[in-house]
């Protein structure tokens, strides 16, 4: 069998091939079946780990205690996020002004103290982030190489497992990640269905590439790595982990490359966010775009900031509400693009788009307001529908205003 030597670099370079181009210095290779690591610098990364004592400071207060409660937020302290604060804090991260913790019933990085504009949020090093090769890549490339690492013993592996460990865990319900015919249907977006259906024809073909022995028709044995099987509800958790966790970064070559950030990818999305990731100093920072309270949670934009709502579902399998990117999704475009004259023409696609729906706004309201008796995928496709029903109106309101006519 030919060597598949393919690399997560550590902070930068990627190797030439199938996951890019200029493997870093400190990079992990996957190499004759194992992870390994590459050439430390001299004079760097070596030695015995220093001890380090963590403070979790909250809001001027002593540390508080696990699961310690400020305010209505309550500050992450389990075993895997300790390890990952002792991980990052001898990697040389910084980030004694934030923590992980949880405030109505979310996981986020929340401000321990207030942040100025322009203020380094946190700052992780490059050599602590896994690249998973070019922004476009096929998805299933590095998923397949993330579950072979978490399931071996190498160096690789054990370096980033605190980083690992905290990553949302294989749902119980295998479901969780998967639309049926019907819950595609009633979205009332074919592009989506469409979209959805190649992503898993590309998952089953990755599967089934990898699939050399009809024996393994339950789990998959990676012939990358001896003995490491895997099913397809778990690369499909690969592939999810991969597309909603990793970060766009352009990297010293200007191109722009696929990272599992730590830390950074505790941070949730919001399209208004005004926080930056910038790399600078072989570190990826996160910069303040405005002040933040002590409290407040931290966040950053997917995808720059212009994701809809059919991308962040399909993507994150979240909605945002009064997502302004939508009416963009709905017009194929912005507005100022529109040839004078053509409002009257997209009005009435987008009023014809509006009355052929076939779920009502009440159907939806109910199911919203009755959360608790419907599944997670029930209600996540009633809010699209209801917020891709507010983009809709919303367009045809200024369409209307633009052509000069009345509601």
């Amino acid at each position: 069998m030919e060597d598949r030597r393919v690399c997560f670099a550590v902070g930068g370079g990627l190797e030439t091939g199938a996951l890019g181009r200029g493997l870093a210095r400190s990079g992990v290779c996957f190499r004759g079946g194992r992870w390994v690591m590459g050439a430390k610098k001299k004079g760097g990364g070596g030695g015995e780990a220093k001890k380090v004592r963590l403070s979790v400071k909250g809001f001027g207060k002593p540390a508080p205690k696990k699961g310690a409660e400020v305010s209505d937020l309550t500050l992450s302290r389990d075993q895997d996020i300790d390890d990952l604060y002792r991980w990052l804090k001898l990697g040389g991260a910084s980030f004694g002004r934030v923590a992980v913790g949880e405030k109505a019933g979310r996981r986020g990085v929340f401000a321990l103290e207030t942040i100025s504009e322009g203020d380094v949020i946190c700052s992780i090093p490059k050599t602590l982030a896994i690249a998973l090769g070019e922004q476009d890549i096929d998805p299933t490339q590095p998923a397949n190489l993330l579950l072979t690492m978490m399931q071996e013993d190498s160096q690789p592996a054990q370096f980033f497992k605190p980083m690992l460990a905290v990553l949302p865990k294989e749902p119980d319900n295998k479901d969780s990640l998967v639309f049926s015919d019907a819950e595609l249907d009633s979205l009332e977006q074919p592009e989506i269905k469409s979209e959805y259906r190649r992503r898993e024809a590309q998952i089953d073909r990755s599967y089934e590439k990898f699939n050399f022995d009809a024996m393994y028709s339950g789990d998959m044995e990676n012939p990358m790595g001896d003995g490491i099987k895997y099913s397809k509800d778990a690369l499909r958790w690969g592939v999810f982990i991969i597309v909603s966790r990793a970060l766009g970064v352009q990297n010293q070559d200007r191109e722009l490359v696929k990272l599992l950030i730590p830390f950074i990818d505790m941070i949730n999305h919001s399209n208004k966010a005004l926080n930056e990731l910038k790399f600078k100093k072989d570190s990826y920072n996160v910069i303040a775009g405005a002040k933040i309270e002590a409290g407040e949670e931290v966040f950053i934009r997917y995808g720059d900031g212009n994701l809809t709502n059919s991308q962040l579902l399909l993507d994150y399998r979240f909605v945002e509400t009064d997502n302004e990117n939508d009416q963009r999704g709905v017009l194929g475009g912005t507005l100022s693009k529109l040839k004078p004259g053509k409002e009257a023409v997209l009005l009435s696609s987008v009023e014809a788009r509006l009355n052929s729906l076939k779920a009502s706004p009440e159907e939806d309201d109910k199911i919203l307001a009755k959360s608790e008796s419907y599944t997670p995928k029930q209600v996540l496709c009633a809010q699209f529908r209801t917020e891709h029903r507010k983009a809709m109106e919303s367009a045809a309101e200024e369409l209307r205003r633009r052509a000069g006519l009345s509601a």
